[in-house]
């Protein structure tokens, strides 16, 4: 198993297939950071016009947005801002504007939330939130003073910002003109709010090219950052050259466009790396091996020496502190974690490798606490959650192996493409399921004619009923 390591060969790539677009961050042949954006989703920071469907106790409400089920809305209390916008307290048939928190996930609709923020490359503004507060990740003081010192005169008494990492060393016209954009993308949906009828999607939220560029920069050592993003799309490809334009001043980019439908082979190995985010069990140096199983409740995270014999569970333990937190970012791992560590004797203490954990995972994009061990040697960890886990957004714990009936559809369509560019050939179609069929019919049906448009023909979908869920064939209609 191949670990990342620290400022080396820096690489965003983005692919658009039928669909949804998947990005991906890698390094030095490794992926460690997977963002999969499906049409029609609800997405981590998107923005929506909801209606109250429901009042629980406490002043929390559900709120219908669209999704296959209501997100839920805790109670928050308002600010001066949000109750000029919005008086009154939400009731049942009350239309609201809501942030997509933490994206749905098995059994549970989204997090709302009513504290809108707009994300940037180089800032987040709050329309509703006064105040100024600058990264943690941006240690100069000098600069912090600077930043913030060039920005308060620019808000309005009701706007807040928080300046991002990446904005040191950036020019006062580049962070004003951020913060102007930001602030008319705001009036501009709230506006097409005022005209809409509720669930509408106003804003599609966070910048997944935007968010792996942050990580990216986190990444290199001594400020010193060199990135290649690459793209199947001329749209992500525009979207990727604006991007480094914002950040020029922080690294130096290489942009490249691959040419033709070939994502699925020029994009291999990320494909690879997310199937092998799904299985249960990583193998770890010296033979060991991590046992990861999520449930409703937790994440528990089991180190087997397996094949390397309980001598080397000092080493295993090593190795799996690294694979650890590799894993929870390539998973997208988050909520309440148990790991058990290896002990070769009852009551044996584990204060080294918890140390070198809570080394391992300071660099973790989102925050992470680590405590223990316990007196039964568990280590807890606890990772904020924004984005929907690989596992829950591909499979949904469905009964085939290999994903929902949706995740099943999506990938058939990405094969007939790829077997289209292999074998220059026209007139493939897709030999399928019944419930897969149904998806292709219904909910994909306009990534079925984006495909169509790809082959230039129409895609012939046979139904088989002895095929399995997962079991999809490439044919040739007669």
């Amino acid at each position: 198993m191949n670990l990342p390591a620290r400022g080396t060969d820096l690489l965003i790539v983005a692919s658009r297939t039928p669909g949804e677009v998947r990005y991906a961050l890698r390094q030095r042949g490794c992926t460690t950071d997977v963002v999969i954006m499906r049409d029609g989703g609800h997405p981590y920071g998107s923005i929506h016009l909801g209606r109250v469907v429901e009042m629980l106790s406490g002043g929390a409400a559900l709120v219908d947005i669209g999704g296959a089920r209501p997100g839920f809305l805790p109670f928050e209390t308002p600010s001066a801002a949000m109750l000029a916008a919005a008086p009154g307290a939400p009731s049942v048939g009350s239309t609201l504007l809501v942030q997509v928190a933490q994206e749905e996930r098995t059994g549970k609709g989204a997090k709302l939330s009513r504290h809108i923020r707009l994300a940037g490359v180089l800032t987040v503004l709050s329309p509703l939130r006064a105040g100024v507060a600058v990264s943690r990740y941006l240690t100069s003081e000098n600069e912090r003073q600077r930043l913030v010192a060039m920005v308060r005169p620019w808000l309005t008494a009701a706007e807040g910002v928080v300046i991002r990492r990446q904005a040191a060393g950036t020019t006062p016209l580049l962070l004003r003109a951020e913060i102007d954009s930001l602030r008319q993308r705001w009036q501009t949906f709230r506006a097409v709010a005022e005209s809409s009828s509720p669930p509408t999607c106003l804003d599609a939220g966070v910048d997944p090219l935007a968010e792996l560029f942050e990580r990216a920069l986190a990444h290199g050592d001594g400020g010193s950052h060199a990135i290649t993003i690459v793209c199947d799309a001329a749209m992500l490809l525009a979207r990727a050259r604006a991007l480094s334009q914002q950040l020029e001043h922080a690294a130096t980019v290489r942009l490249d466009l691959a040419s033709g439908l070939a994502s699925g082979v020029l994009f291999q190995d990320i494909e690879d790396d997310i199937a092998a985010a799904l299985e249960r069990e990583v193998p770890l140096a010296g033979g060991g091996r991590l046992c990861i199983e999520s449930t409703a409740a937790l994440t528990a995270i089991d180190i087997d020496t397996a094949a390397a014999g309980l001598g080397a569970a000092d080493a295993v333990n090593q190795a799996a502190v690294a694979a650890i937190a590799w894993q929870m970012r390539l998973r997208n791992l988050s909520g309440a974690l148990v790991v058990d560590f290896i002990r070769r004797r009852a009551g044996e203490r584990l204060h080294r490798v918890v140390a070198a954990l809570r080394s391992a995972v300071a660099g973790d994009p989102l925050p992470v606490r680590v405590s223990g061990p316990s007196p039964s040697g568990l280590v807890e960890m606890i990772r904020d959650r924004r984005r929907a886990p690989l596992a829950d957004l591909l499979q949904q714990n469905y009964l085939c192996c290999s994903g929902t009936p949706m995740t099943v559809g999506l990938s058939a369509l990405r094969l007939v493409l790829r077997e289209a560019t292999a074998q220059r050939c026209a007139g493939l179609g897709l030999e399928v399921a019944p419930v897969v069929a149904e998806v292709l019919a219904g909910p994909l049906a306009a990534a079925v004619t984006e495909t169509e448009g790809y082959l230039g023909h129409r895609l012939v979908i046979r139904t088989s009923p002895v095929r399995r869920a997962d079991d999809v064939a490439v044919i040739v209609p007669s």
